[in-house]
Protein backbone atom coordinates (compact mmCIF):
# COMPACT_ATOMS: atom_id res chain seq x y z
CA UNK A 1 0.00 0.00 0.00
CA UNK A 2 2.81 2.01 0.80
CA UNK A 3 4.53 1.44 -2.20
CA UNK A 4 1.34 2.60 -3.92
CA UNK A 5 0.95 5.72 -1.89
CA UNK A 6 4.24 6.82 -2.89
CA UNK A 7 3.96 6.29 -6.76
CA UNK A 8 0.55 8.47 -6.47
CA UNK A 9 2.55 11.12 -4.54
CA UNK A 10 5.25 10.91 -7.26
CA UNK A 11 2.59 11.22 -10.12
CA UNK A 12 0.70 13.94 -8.66
CA UNK A 13 3.33 16.27 -8.23
CA UNK A 14 4.85 15.66 -11.94
CA UNK A 15 1.02 16.66 -12.73
CA UNK A 16 1.36 19.76 -10.69
CA UNK A 17 4.73 21.10 -11.89
CA UNK A 18 3.72 21.60 -15.34
CA UNK A 19 3.49 24.72 -16.65
CA UNK A 20 0.89 24.44 -18.52
CA UNK A 21 1.00 27.63 -20.19
CA UNK A 22 3.29 25.93 -22.33
CA UNK A 23 2.85 22.19 -21.97
CA UNK A 24 -0.42 20.24 -21.51
CA UNK A 25 -1.23 18.03 -18.17
CA UNK A 26 -3.00 15.46 -18.98
CA UNK A 27 -4.81 13.97 -15.96
CA UNK A 28 -3.09 11.00 -14.33
CA UNK A 29 -6.17 8.00 -14.84
CA UNK A 30 -4.54 5.60 -12.43
CA UNK A 31 -3.92 6.81 -8.65
CA UNK A 32 -4.79 5.94 -5.14
CA UNK A 33 -7.85 7.53 -4.36
CA UNK A 34 -7.42 8.39 -0.55
CA UNK A 35 -3.82 9.61 -1.16
CA UNK A 36 -5.32 12.03 -4.35
CA UNK A 37 -7.76 13.42 -1.89
CA UNK A 38 -4.94 14.12 0.51
CA UNK A 39 -2.81 15.99 -1.77
CA UNK A 40 -5.60 18.21 -3.15
CA UNK A 41 -6.66 18.76 0.70
CA UNK A 42 -3.38 20.00 1.37
CA UNK A 43 -2.77 21.47 -2.18
CA UNK A 44 -5.73 23.95 -1.91
CA UNK A 45 -4.75 24.90 1.80
CA UNK A 46 -1.45 26.17 0.11
CA UNK A 47 -2.50 29.13 -1.46
CA UNK A 48 0.82 31.70 -0.80
CA UNK A 49 1.55 32.27 -4.86
CA UNK A 50 1.47 34.46 -7.54
CA UNK A 51 -2.07 35.12 -9.13
CA UNK A 52 -0.87 33.57 -12.49
CA UNK A 53 0.57 30.11 -10.51
CA UNK A 54 -2.09 29.77 -8.07
CA UNK A 55 -4.69 29.69 -10.89
CA UNK A 56 -2.88 27.38 -13.34
CA UNK A 57 -2.67 25.11 -9.70
CA UNK A 58 -6.16 25.48 -8.68
CA UNK A 59 -7.33 24.58 -12.38
CA UNK A 60 -5.19 21.67 -12.23
CA UNK A 61 -6.80 20.18 -8.90
CA UNK A 62 -9.96 20.93 -10.25
CA UNK A 63 -9.38 18.52 -13.05
CA UNK A 64 -8.04 16.24 -11.21
CA UNK A 65 -11.12 15.81 -8.80
CA UNK A 66 -13.27 15.99 -12.02
CA UNK A 67 -11.64 12.97 -13.62
CA UNK A 68 -11.52 10.73 -10.63
CA UNK A 69 -15.31 12.00 -9.39
CA UNK A 70 -13.69 13.16 -5.55
CA UNK A 71 -16.82 13.82 -3.92
CA UNK A 72 -15.13 13.30 -0.56
CA UNK A 73 -12.94 16.54 -1.68
CA UNK A 74 -16.38 18.34 -2.45
CA UNK A 75 -16.23 20.25 0.89
CA UNK A 76 -12.24 21.31 0.77
CA UNK A 77 -13.62 23.44 -2.56
CA UNK A 78 -15.68 25.09 -0.98
CA UNK A 79 -13.10 26.28 2.05
CA UNK A 80 -11.35 28.58 -0.16
CA UNK A 81 -14.73 30.62 -0.49
CA UNK A 82 -14.67 33.35 1.81
CA UNK A 83 -16.82 36.41 0.10
CA UNK A 84 -13.77 38.27 -0.01
CA UNK A 85 -12.97 38.40 -3.40
CA UNK A 86 -12.02 41.52 -4.77
CA UNK A 87 -9.02 41.44 -7.75
CA UNK A 88 -10.39 39.76 -11.01
CA UNK A 89 -7.84 36.19 -10.27
CA UNK A 90 -9.62 35.82 -6.80
CA UNK A 91 -13.24 35.86 -8.36
CA UNK A 92 -11.41 33.29 -11.50
CA UNK A 93 -10.79 31.12 -8.44
CA UNK A 94 -13.65 31.15 -7.03
CA UNK A 95 -15.29 30.05 -9.76
CA UNK A 96 -12.83 27.54 -10.76
CA UNK A 97 -13.83 26.03 -7.09
CA UNK A 98 -17.62 26.40 -7.98
CA UNK A 99 -16.78 24.54 -11.33
CA UNK A 100 -15.12 21.19 -9.24
CA UNK A 101 -18.39 21.38 -6.80
CA UNK A 102 -20.93 21.28 -9.74
CA UNK A 103 -19.47 18.20 -10.80
CA UNK A 104 -18.78 16.19 -7.38
CA UNK A 105 -20.44 17.94 -4.84
CA UNK A 106 -23.81 16.29 -3.43
CA UNK A 107 -27.01 17.90 -4.35
CA UNK A 108 -26.91 19.68 -1.54
CA UNK A 109 -23.22 20.98 -2.14
CA UNK A 110 -24.21 21.95 -5.63
CA UNK A 111 -27.08 24.04 -4.11
CA UNK A 112 -24.56 25.82 -1.82
CA UNK A 113 -22.24 26.62 -4.67
CA UNK A 114 -24.86 27.87 -6.96
CA UNK A 115 -26.20 29.98 -4.19
CA UNK A 116 -22.21 31.26 -3.53
CA UNK A 117 -22.03 31.28 -7.69
CA UNK A 118 -25.02 33.73 -8.04
CA UNK A 119 -23.23 36.09 -5.45
CA UNK A 120 -20.27 36.22 -7.31
CA UNK A 121 -22.09 37.58 -10.05
CA UNK A 122 -23.49 40.68 -8.19
CA UNK A 123 -19.97 41.80 -7.00
CA UNK A 124 -17.43 40.48 -10.55
CA UNK A 125 -16.50 42.52 -13.39
CA UNK A 126 -18.57 41.03 -15.95
CA UNK A 127 -15.55 42.47 -18.86
CA UNK A 128 -13.18 40.73 -17.06
CA UNK A 129 -14.22 37.18 -15.69
CA UNK A 130 -17.13 36.69 -17.74
CA UNK A 131 -15.30 33.52 -20.03
CA UNK A 132 -14.53 32.35 -16.03
CA UNK A 133 -18.50 32.43 -14.87
CA UNK A 134 -19.47 31.10 -17.92
CA UNK A 135 -17.50 28.16 -17.81
CA UNK A 136 -18.53 27.53 -14.40
CA UNK A 137 -22.15 27.72 -15.45
CA UNK A 138 -22.19 25.30 -17.74
CA UNK A 139 -20.78 23.07 -15.39
CA UNK A 140 -24.18 23.18 -13.32
CA UNK A 141 -25.87 21.90 -16.26
CA UNK A 142 -29.68 21.65 -17.04
CA UNK A 143 -30.09 21.99 -13.69
CA UNK A 144 -29.55 25.82 -13.47
CA UNK A 145 -30.09 28.00 -16.45
CA UNK A 146 -27.83 30.98 -17.94
CA UNK A 147 -30.86 34.01 -16.82
CA UNK A 148 -28.62 34.72 -13.49
CA UNK A 149 -25.34 35.08 -15.86
CA UNK A 150 -27.49 36.34 -18.94
CA UNK A 151 -28.79 39.51 -16.20
CA UNK A 152 -25.09 39.87 -15.09
CA UNK A 153 -24.06 40.68 -18.66
CA UNK A 154 -26.74 42.52 -19.90
CA UNK A 155 -26.58 45.30 -16.84
CA UNK A 156 -22.75 45.79 -17.92
CA UNK A 157 -24.22 45.95 -21.68
CA UNK A 158 -26.88 48.56 -20.44
CA UNK A 159 -24.43 50.60 -18.47
CA UNK A 160 -21.74 50.61 -21.35
CA UNK A 161 -24.59 51.83 -23.68
CA UNK A 162 -25.35 54.63 -21.16
CA UNK A 163 -21.23 55.45 -21.05
CA UNK A 164 -21.07 55.23 -24.43
CA UNK A 165 -23.93 58.33 -25.10
CA UNK A 166 -22.35 60.49 -22.10
CA UNK A 167 -18.94 60.25 -24.19
CA UNK A 168 -20.59 61.05 -27.47
CA UNK A 169 -22.74 64.41 -25.76
CA UNK A 170 -19.20 65.32 -24.60
CA UNK A 171 -17.53 65.10 -28.20
CA UNK A 172 -15.35 62.19 -26.99
CA UNK A 173 -15.21 60.11 -29.44
CA UNK A 174 -12.13 57.90 -28.40
CA UNK A 175 -13.76 57.00 -25.35
CA UNK A 176 -16.79 56.38 -27.12
CA UNK A 177 -15.63 54.33 -29.30
CA UNK A 178 -13.34 52.31 -26.82
CA UNK A 179 -16.57 51.87 -25.01
CA UNK A 180 -18.30 50.66 -28.12
CA UNK A 181 -15.87 47.87 -29.04
CA UNK A 182 -16.91 46.49 -24.92
CA UNK A 183 -20.20 46.64 -25.60
CA UNK A 184 -19.53 45.05 -29.10
CA UNK A 185 -17.52 41.90 -27.00
CA UNK A 186 -20.74 41.81 -24.35
CA UNK A 187 -23.34 41.41 -26.75
CA UNK A 188 -21.29 38.89 -28.70
CA UNK A 189 -21.08 37.15 -25.74
CA UNK A 190 -24.49 37.16 -24.66
CA UNK A 191 -25.81 36.38 -28.59
CA UNK A 192 -23.52 33.51 -28.92
CA UNK A 193 -21.45 32.37 -25.59
CA UNK A 194 -24.09 32.19 -23.45
CA UNK A 195 -26.63 30.84 -26.39
CA UNK A 196 -24.27 27.57 -26.62
CA UNK A 197 -24.53 27.12 -23.23
CA UNK A 198 -28.05 27.11 -23.52
CA UNK A 199 -28.01 24.64 -26.52
CA UNK A 200 -26.00 22.40 -24.78
CA UNK A 201 -27.91 22.04 -21.64
CA UNK A 202 -30.77 21.43 -24.12
CA UNK A 203 -28.61 18.34 -25.57
CA UNK A 204 -27.60 17.32 -21.67
CA UNK A 205 -31.05 17.40 -20.45
CA UNK A 206 -32.40 15.19 -23.01
CA UNK A 207 -29.55 12.54 -23.01
CA UNK A 208 -29.76 12.59 -19.12
CA UNK A 209 -33.07 11.12 -19.40
CA UNK A 210 -31.94 7.83 -21.17
CA UNK A 211 -30.64 5.33 -19.04
CA UNK A 212 -26.92 4.82 -18.91
CA UNK A 213 -26.51 2.72 -21.62
CA UNK A 214 -29.10 4.56 -24.30
CA UNK A 215 -26.54 7.29 -24.02
CA UNK A 216 -23.75 5.36 -25.36
CA UNK A 217 -23.71 5.85 -28.80
CA UNK A 218 -24.48 9.53 -28.43
CA UNK A 219 -21.69 10.47 -25.67
CA UNK A 220 -18.58 8.71 -28.14
CA UNK A 221 -20.05 10.91 -30.90
CA UNK A 222 -19.95 14.03 -28.84
CA UNK A 223 -16.55 13.11 -27.32
CA UNK A 224 -15.21 12.56 -30.68
CA UNK A 225 -16.61 15.51 -32.45
CA UNK A 226 -17.60 13.74 -35.28
CA UNK A 227 -21.63 13.77 -35.73
CA UNK A 228 -23.18 16.28 -38.26
CA UNK A 229 -25.85 16.27 -35.54
CA UNK A 230 -24.23 18.24 -32.75
CA UNK A 231 -22.65 21.30 -33.18
CA UNK A 232 -21.85 22.17 -29.61
CA UNK A 233 -18.31 22.02 -28.18
CA UNK A 234 -19.53 19.13 -25.38
CA UNK A 235 -16.65 16.62 -25.49
CA UNK A 236 -15.55 17.10 -21.56
CA UNK A 237 -18.95 17.00 -20.51
CA UNK A 238 -19.33 13.58 -22.86
CA UNK A 239 -15.91 12.67 -21.33
CA UNK A 240 -16.63 13.16 -17.48
CA UNK A 241 -20.29 11.41 -18.45
CA UNK A 242 -18.94 8.61 -19.90
CA UNK A 243 -16.40 8.07 -16.87
CA UNK A 244 -19.26 7.99 -14.61
CA UNK A 245 -21.31 5.54 -16.45
CA UNK A 246 -18.67 3.29 -16.60
CA UNK A 247 -17.91 3.21 -13.34
CA UNK A 248 -21.52 2.95 -12.46
CA UNK A 249 -21.88 -0.29 -14.69
CA UNK A 250 -19.52 -2.86 -15.98
CA UNK A 251 -21.66 -4.06 -18.48
CA UNK A 252 -21.77 -0.26 -19.54
CA UNK A 253 -18.21 0.03 -19.16
CA UNK A 254 -17.89 -2.99 -21.65
CA UNK A 255 -20.44 -1.17 -24.01
CA UNK A 256 -18.41 1.60 -24.27
CA UNK A 257 -15.41 0.12 -24.90
CA UNK A 258 -16.84 -1.48 -27.60
CA UNK A 259 -18.56 1.58 -28.86
CA UNK A 260 -14.80 3.38 -29.28
CA UNK A 261 -13.68 -0.32 -31.02
CA UNK A 262 -16.24 -0.21 -33.60
CA UNK A 263 -15.62 3.43 -34.45
CA UNK A 264 -12.04 3.06 -34.75
CA UNK A 265 -12.53 0.47 -37.66
CA UNK A 266 -14.31 3.02 -39.62
CA UNK A 267 -11.26 5.09 -39.53
CA UNK A 268 -9.43 2.25 -40.55
CA UNK A 269 -8.97 3.13 -44.03
CA UNK A 270 -6.48 5.07 -46.56
CA UNK A 271 -7.57 8.15 -48.05
CA UNK A 272 -4.41 10.28 -49.57
CA UNK A 273 -6.73 13.72 -49.04
CA UNK A 274 -6.97 13.22 -45.21
CA UNK A 275 -5.15 10.56 -43.83
CA UNK A 276 -3.69 12.86 -41.03
CA UNK A 277 -6.81 13.11 -39.82
CA UNK A 278 -8.27 9.52 -40.39
CA UNK A 279 -5.65 8.19 -38.25
CA UNK A 280 -6.17 11.23 -35.52
CA UNK A 281 -9.72 9.87 -34.45
CA UNK A 282 -8.47 5.99 -35.19
CA UNK A 283 -6.31 6.86 -32.68
CA UNK A 284 -8.30 8.98 -30.49
CA UNK A 285 -11.01 6.03 -30.61
CA UNK A 286 -8.36 3.21 -29.57
CA UNK A 287 -6.79 5.33 -26.61
CA UNK A 288 -10.69 6.06 -25.46
CA UNK A 289 -11.58 1.43 -25.89
CA UNK A 290 -8.03 1.01 -24.10
CA UNK A 291 -9.06 3.09 -21.63
CA UNK A 292 -12.37 1.30 -20.72
CA UNK A 293 -11.18 -2.16 -20.93
CA UNK A 294 -11.21 -3.08 -24.39
CA UNK A 295 -8.36 -5.61 -25.85
CA UNK A 296 -6.42 -4.37 -28.53
CA UNK A 297 -5.01 -7.01 -31.08
CA UNK A 298 -1.14 -6.69 -31.13
CA UNK A 299 -1.38 -4.93 -34.39
CA UNK A 300 -3.33 -2.19 -33.25
CA UNK A 301 -1.15 -1.95 -30.37
CA UNK A 302 1.70 -1.25 -32.30
CA UNK A 303 0.23 0.97 -34.48
CA UNK A 304 -0.85 2.86 -31.70
CA UNK A 305 2.69 2.79 -30.18
CA UNK A 306 3.66 5.07 -33.61
CA UNK A 307 1.08 7.47 -33.43
CA UNK A 308 2.04 11.19 -31.90
CA UNK A 309 -0.24 12.21 -28.70
CA UNK A 310 -0.55 15.83 -28.02
CA UNK A 311 -1.95 15.00 -24.39
CA UNK A 312 -4.93 16.74 -24.61
CA UNK A 313 -7.47 13.99 -25.17
CA UNK A 314 -9.00 13.03 -21.37
CA UNK A 315 -9.68 9.00 -21.99
CA UNK A 316 -6.55 7.60 -22.45
CA UNK A 317 -3.84 5.35 -20.25
CA UNK A 318 -0.62 6.75 -21.20
CA UNK A 319 1.23 4.48 -19.10
CA UNK A 320 4.82 6.40 -20.31
CA UNK A 321 3.70 9.58 -20.39
CA UNK A 322 6.79 12.01 -19.19
CA UNK A 323 4.63 15.87 -17.86
CA UNK A 324 7.18 18.57 -19.04
CA UNK A 325 8.59 16.74 -21.98
CA UNK A 326 8.29 17.97 -25.36
CA UNK A 327 5.00 17.04 -27.38
CA UNK A 328 3.73 15.44 -29.15
CA UNK A 329 4.89 12.29 -27.33
CA UNK A 330 4.29 8.67 -28.24
CA UNK A 331 2.63 6.12 -25.78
Amino acid sequence: MATNQNKTLDILQNYMSVEVKYDPAPVPPRVDRDTTIDFIRKALADDKHEPAELLENTWQLVLLAVFHDLGEAAGDFMKPLNRMEQQPHEYKRSAMLLFAVAWIGSQSEADEAWKYFEMLLTRADPYRTRPDMLRTCDAFGPTHDTRKLREWVQKELDRAKQTILKHESQGDTELAAHEQNRANELDEFLRFKVTEVDEANTIKERLLKAQPEAQTRTLVSLYLEDSTEFRMPLAFWSAMTLLRNARASGKVRDQIAGEFADRAALYDKQDPNKQTELDAMRAKCLRAADFFGHSLPQEEIDWLAEQPDEGVEELALRPKWQYGAETPQKP
